[in-house]
C-alpha cells in the first residue's frame, strides 16, 4: 500500500464517521421534533394546524435528510466515484443536515450557527477547492434560514434581525478563516508525511537492492516469493521460478581474481535487466546464483527469455579474458498445487543442478532437458 492508498483509506474512515454523525443527528432531530410537537399540542402552543405543523417541522425536513443520507451511504459504498468526489458528497450531506436545522428548526436565533458547521467539517479533507464550494453552499443556506426566521409567525424587530444577521455573518467569516488555516496546516502536514514516507520507501528500497549487481537481494526475493505463492493460491497468477548459476565461477575467481569475478557478475546482472525489462522480478540469491520470477507467462515464453539471457551472456567478452566466453546454467520450475516456497525453489534448484551435471550452458525444466548449446 502506497501513500495515496493510506491517505485515501484515512479519508474513507472520516467519510463514514461524518456520515454516522449525520445519521444520528437526523434521528435525534426527528425525535426532538416529535417531543416538541407533543408538548405544544398538549399545551395549546401550536401556531399552525397539526398537519401543516407536522409537514413543515417533521415530514419535510426528515424526508430531505433521509434522501440525502441514503444517497450518501450508497455513494460511499460504490466504486463509481473517486475519493475526491466522495469527500464532496459527504460534505454536501453534512451541509444538508446542518441547513435543515437552521431553516426548519429555528426555534432559537443561535441555531443559525448550524450553517457554519459544514465548513469546519470540510477542513478535515485538506482540500481548498472543496472548502470554497461548501462555503458558497453555506452562504445560500444562511440566506434561506435568515429569510425563514424573519417571516416566521413570531417576526423579529428590524434591529434584532439585523444584529442577528451581522453576528452570524461574522461567525461564518470566522469559521471560514479558521477552517482555511486548518486546511493549510493539514496540507503542510500531509506534504511532510508524504515526503517522509517517500524517503522511508526509498531507504527500504535501497535495503532491498544488492550493491554489486543492483538487483534485488535475497531478502527481497523471500518477500516476493511469499507474495507469488499467495497470489497463486488466490488464482491470480500462474508463476514460474528460474534459478540461474554461473558455470565454473570459482575457477573464474581463482584464475582472474575476485575483482574480475565481480565484473562477470555485474555483466550478467546487466543482461538480466535488459532481457527481463528491469529488476522488478530479478534477484541475486547469493554468490553466483540469480533468481527470476515470472507471473503469468507460459512456459514457452519463460524459456525464450531465459534462453535469450543465456545467449546474450555467452556473447560477452571481457578484457581480462578476450578469447574466452563465460556461460550459465538454468533450472525452470512451474509452481504446483499445494507447493510451498521451499519445495518450489528446490524444484528449480534440482533442475539447475541437472543442467550442471549434463554439461552446463543449458536450461532444464523440472525433469525435462529443454535446450542444449
Amino acid at each position: 500500500m502506497d501513500f495515496s492508498d493510506l491517505k485515501n483509506d484515512l479519508f474513507a474512515k472520516w467519510q463514514y464517521r461524518i456520515l454516522n454523525v449525520c445519521w444520528w443527528g437526523t434521528i435525534i432531530i426527528a425525535l426532538f421534533e416529535l417531543v416538541v410537537f407533543i408538548a405544544f399540542f398538549k399545551t395549546g402552543f401550536l401556531s399552525r394546524p397539526v398537519p401543516v405543523y407536522l409537514f413543515e417541522r417533521f415530514v419535510l425536513p426528515s424526508g430531505i435528510n433521509l434522501v440525502s443520507l441514503f444517497f450518501c451511504t450508497v455513494s460511499l459504498k460504490s466504486n463509481r466515484y473517486t475519493i475526491v468526489q466522495k469527500n464532496l458528497i459527504v460534505c454536501i450531506t453534512a451541509w444538508i443536515v446542518s441547513s435543515i436545522v437552521a431553516i426548519f428548526h429555528n426555534y432559537f436565533k443561535f441555531l443559525l450557527v448550524m450553517n457554519g458547521i459544514p465548513i469546519i467539517i470540510t477542513a478535515i479533507f485538506a482540500d481548498r477547492k472543496l472548502l470554497k464550494r461548501i462555503l458558497y453552499l453555506c452562504l445560500v443556506s444562511f440566506i434561506l434560514s435568515s429569510v425563514v426566521m424573519y417571516f416566521d409567525n413570531n417576526p423579529m424587530t428590524h434591529v434584532d434581525f439585523i444584529t442577528t444577521i451581522i453576528c452570524e455573518l461574522i461567525f461564518l467569516a470566522f469559521t471560514d478563516k479558521i477552517s482555511y488555516i486548518i486546511v493549510i496546516s493539514q496540507s503542510m502536514q500531509i506534504d511532510f508525511i508524504y515526503n517522509q514516507n517517500l524517503r522511508q520507501t526509498e531507504l527500504i528500497q535501497e535495503l532491498k537492492i544488492e550493491p554489486l549487481t543492483k538487483l534485488y537481494n535475497r531478502a527481497a526475493f523471500s518477500g516476493a516469493l511469499r507474495s507469488f505463492i499467495r497470489k497463486y493460491g488466490e488464482q491470480l497468477i500462474n508463476p514460474h521460478l528460474v534459478l540461474l548459476d554461473l558455470d565454473h565461477f570459482k575457477a573464474i575467481n581463482d584464475t582472474y581474481g575476485h575483482a574480475n569475478g565481480d565484473a562477470v557478475l555485474i555483466e550478467l546482472a546487466a543482461v538480466i535487466k535488459k532481457d527481463m525489462g528491469g529488476i522488478r522480478r530479478a534477484f541475486r540469491y547469493g554468490g553466483e546464483e540469480f533468481v527470476l520470477l515470472f507471473e503469468n507467462e507460459d512456459t514457452n515464453e519463460v524459456i525464450q527469455v531465459v534462453e535469450q539471457i543465456r545467449k546474450d551472456f555467452s556473447l560477452i567478452r571481457f578484457e581480462f579474458a578476450p578469447e574466452k566466453s563465460f556461460t550459465l546454467s538454468a533450472g525452470i520450475a512451474r509452481i504446483k498445487k499445494n507447493q510451498d516456497a521451499y519445495a518450489w525453489f528446490n524444484s528449480a534448484d534440482s533442475a539447475m543442478y541437472r543442467a550442471k551435471e549434463a554439461g552446463r550452458n543449458r536450461i532444464e525444466i523440472e525433469n525435462e532437458t529443454l535446450l542444449v548449446e
